[in-house]
């Protein structure tokens, strides 16, 4: 299979809730993101991100809801057998209590009309079905310098329709990673679920067991928020490592990061391929006892500013709303972490921040989390009148 750079640039541009018209290198705010991953010089790896040996097996088999062929375990990941042998059903793991309300209250929240008028969920906005590993890429055009080496990565959720259950938001879906390699004047491309916790389990089950933002909306979304917290506990304990890495990338002192709001940096390493393992959650030496969030600034060469916000009501009470700090790779240590917003009556959607030469810049903005607009059928996100603030931090508090 070949895919021309036309069709590539599309694919990369345009799946995963991105539009077709959209710059290759502009920003959407829900993470069509980009990381330049190079490599120092033709002769050297690239250091941690790069397995030298060869790969391991995809923790399962590439992904396809559209055949029914078999995958072979024993051949390379990327080929498939090419007749189907009858294989017995697979055993599902009991279903807890919990587990089982979850389902009953999905059942009534209508989902199957739901998801199949999701604009999100049809044309350009389709989830991609099927994982590619290392496809021949045609250049259509001119030439790729040869001293272009490394990767072009874009992040973004993707979530399995044949598995969908639950009420959707854009922002939910399992994360998908497109990756396009280039080496020696030629170009592959790969993409992958991004094998988490999350996924690996989900897959484990062949279902939606995870909360998404699109089931919390009326009186069952608010029932269902009452108890979710211990139903995930169930599957994964450190609630900062539950959601979906679907909305970032960052390479960060010889680090791979796949991001996301209300989670731990979650590090993978990447074969030559282009393939990832999963490889842990960045604390940065046990430090990080909060979320970081998805757009983490660079500053210089070795410090890293980032900052989140949660709602979990433990975090809440034991940080506050928002909280924003800065590592320095050299010095290996954690120099800033403090809560800037002292107020605790409100989570803004603070999606980003801004830093200058002095300062970090963060805002407490009109959007609002709000569990009280599940009472009367609306979502969890909710438009205030609150005013549109800013917060300006020194970089060295």
């Amino acid at each position: 299979m070949k895919l021309s750079a036309s069709i590539l640039l599309a694919i990369l541009c345009g799946c995963n809730n991105a539009n077709l018209g959209d710059a290759f290198l502009a920003h959407r705010d829900r993470g069509n993101a980009i990381a330049a991953i190079r490599q120092a010089s033709a002769t050297t790896s690239m250091g941690p991100l790069y397995y030298k040996s060869d790969p391991d097996p995809l923790p399962y088999p590439p992904f396809d809801d559209t055949t029914t062929t078999d995958h072979n375990d024993d051949d390379d990941a990327s080929t498939t057998s090419s007749t189907s042998t009858a294989t017995p059903p697979r055993q599902r793991p009991r279903r807890s209590f919990l587990h089982q309300l979850d389902r009953f209250l999905t059942i009534l929240q209508n989902t199957s009309s739901h998801l199949k008028k999701h604009t999100f969920l049809s044309g350009n906005f389709a989830p991609v079905s099927e994982e590619h590993v290392q496809v021949p890429v045609k250049v259509v055009e001119g030439e790729l310098p040869a001293g272009l080496d490394g990767a072009f990565c874009r992040n973004g959720p993707n979530p399995i329709v044949s598995q969908q259950k639950k009420r959707y938001h854009w922002f939910d879906g399992h994360a998908m990673l497109h990756t396009l390699m280039i080496k020696d004047g030629k170009a592959t491309y790969t993409n992958q679920f991004i094998p988490c916790p999350r996924y690996q389990i989900e897959q484990e089950l062949g279902e939606e067991y995870f909360p998404t933002i699109g089931e919390y909306k009326g009186l069952v979304g608010l029932l269902k928020l009452t108890f979710h917290a211990q139903l995930v506990k169930q599957k994964i304990d450190d609630l900062k490592q539950v959601a979906p890495p679907n909305t970032n990338v960052l390479m960060y002192n010889n680090k791979f990061y796949c991001l996301h709001e209300a989670n731990l940096p979650m590090e993978c390493r990447m074969f030559p391929d282009g393939r990832l393992k999963f490889f842990g959650y960045e604390t940065f030496g046990g430090v990080l006892d909060y979320p970081v969030s998805a757009h983490p600034v660079k500053d210089g060469e070795d410090e890293l500013i980032f900052h989140s916000y949660s709602v979990d009501e433990q975090l809440i009470e034991e940080h506050g709303t928002m909280k924003i700090g800065k590592y320095n790779s050299k010095q290996q240590a954690v120099s800033t972490y403090l809560v800037p917003t002292p107020s605790k009556e409100h989570v803004s959607f603070a999606h980003s921040i801004i830093t200058t030469d002095r300062y970090i810049i963060v805002w407490d903005c009109s959007v609002h989390f709000h569990t009280d607009a599940l009472f009367y059928g609306g979502s969890f996100f909710k438009n205030t009148k609150h005013s549109l603030k800013f917060g300006v931090v020194p970089k060295d508090a």
